[in-house]
Formats: structure tokens, C-alpha cells, sequence
């Protein structure tokens, strides 16, 4: 479908929610646990899944492996978004798009200048000393050995992202699905009708607009009233004013 379709629903839309699919991190050269590869690497490094490591137990009981693969594998702090965050993020200025809803957990809407971003597991930014509360960026403990500690009381430092096998946090849960029920507009990007972010949110949306940026095709696509199969890299700085 044609970009201008898009950039002509987008200037007639002013209460717009993005949906931040996990290939549009991949699009940065960001890795992802569920990628084949990526995977396979880690285990042949760790001896341990990408789940096992990332997870609340492996934090608790084996700290100092858990912080040697997420400084290794997860704080990618050399990675800057492109210029499709920084569109979203004029879109944001304009007033039309009300908020962003994503699983990424590398923060790189708000590095690009976004606010009203629901970040279901959380990020990498925020680190929380889990004695004191002191708060840490992701600098602190990348270039932390060990385990990092808080330098007020000496206490752990816990990442400020959802391990995996954690629940999400039910006000972010709301706060996405309330986003989307007051949506005209909604953008599902860099990831596909079947996913979670889609499955769990889409059934909040009564607006007249369902917007599929994506390059793989599904079957399920014809949700859709406007496709276009292509990276958001491509998109979105063509179609957002």
C-alpha cells in the first residue's frame, strides 16, 4: 500500500498508540534471546539458555554469572536509536500520538526523546539498589565487577527490567490497555497480529484505524485496513509529518 495512505491517515488521527514490535529493536542490531543464533551463542558461552540466565532465579542464586551475561549480552550501551524513534518522537511534539507500548526493554523511545511510553517489562536504565532504593543507570553497572553495589549502603543492585518467567506489572497492563481503548488510531510495529503485544491489547481497540508496519506476512494481516511490508527504518520517517 501506498506511503501516502498512511502520512494522510496519520495528519487525520490525533489520538494515535504505537505498538513497538521486537524487530524494531533488531533493526538497531540489537539481539533477542528468541533469535536462533543468539541463542545457541549464549549457551556455548554459558552453558546455560538465554531463559535460564535471564531469569529471577538464576539473579538470586547465581548473581555474579547472571551479571557477567547481562553486561555481556543484554547492556548494549554503544546502541542510539535512528530516525524512525526520533519520527515517533516528533509525533509525540505534535500532539498526535499519545503513547508508545513496548516489550523492549533498551529504552530507546525515551533515548530519542519520548515520554508517554508503557514499558511492560520495564528497562535497562533505571537500576534500583534493593536495600536503600538509591537509583543507578546502566553505566553504573556495566562497568561494575561482580556484582554491582550500591555505593550509599553497599547493597545489590537489582536491573530494573522483568526477568523472564516474571508477571508483568498489572498497572502497566492497565495503563497499555486503557491507551488503546481511547485510541482512533492504532500502530503495530515491527512485529505481527499474532504476537503477544497485539493478541493482548488488540481487543481494546475501538478506533476506525489498524495500521500493520511489517515485513513478514501473515494470514491474520487482513485485520488490518492499512498494511505496508517494510522496516519501520524505512516508514516511518517517510510518513510522519
Amino acid at each position: 500500500m501506498s506511503y501516502d495512505v498512511l502520512r494522510n491517515a496519520i495528519i487525520n488521527h490525533n489520538n494515535i498508540v504505537f505498538m513497538s514490535g521486537i524487530s524494531f529493536t533488531r533493526e538497531l542490531g540489537l539481539p533477542n534471546y528468541r533469535d536462533t543464533e543468539e541463542a545457541y551463542d549464549v549457551e556455548q558461552e554459558y552453558r546455560y539458555s538465554p531463559e535460564d540466565l535471564f531469569s529471577s532465579a538464576f539473579y538470586s542464586t547465581r548473581p555474579e554469572l547472571f551479571f557477567r551475561y547481562y553486561r555481556d549480552r543484554i547492556l548494549h550501551l554503544d546502541k542510539e536509536p535512528n530516525e524512525a524513534y526520533y519520527a515517533l518522537a516528533r509525533l509525540e511534539r505534535s500532539g498526535k500520538l499519545k503513547s508508545i507500548i513496548t516489550r523492549s526493554i533498551y529504552g530507546m523511545h525515551r533515548l530519542a526523546g519520548n515520554q508517554n511510553i508503557i514499558e511492560l517489562f520495564g528497562n535497562i536504565h533505571t537500576n534500583t539498589c534493593i536495600r536503600c532504593g538509591a537509583t543507578y543507570p546502566a553505566s553504573y553497572i556495566k562497568e561494575s565487577h561482580g556484582i554491582p553495589k550500591c555505593e550509599r549502603c553497599n547493597g545489590a543492585i537489582r536491573p530494573g527490567v522483568s526477568f523472564y518467567g516474571d508477571m508483568i506489572d498489572n498497572g502497566r497492563i492497565t495503563a497499555a490497555a486503557d491507551a488503546v481503548s481511547h485510541a482512533d488510531m492504532l500502530i503495530i510495529g515491527g512485529t505481527h497480529m499474532d504476537s503477544y503485544l497485539a493478541k493482548r491489547f488488540l481487543q481494546y481497540f475501538e478506533g476506525n484505524e489498524l495500521v500493520l508496519i511489517n515485513t513478514e506476512k501473515r494470514y491474520t494481516d487482513r485485520k488490518a485496513t492499512i498494511t505496508i511490508y517494510d522496516t519501520l527504518s524505512n516508514v516511518l520517517p517517510q510518513v510522519i509529518p
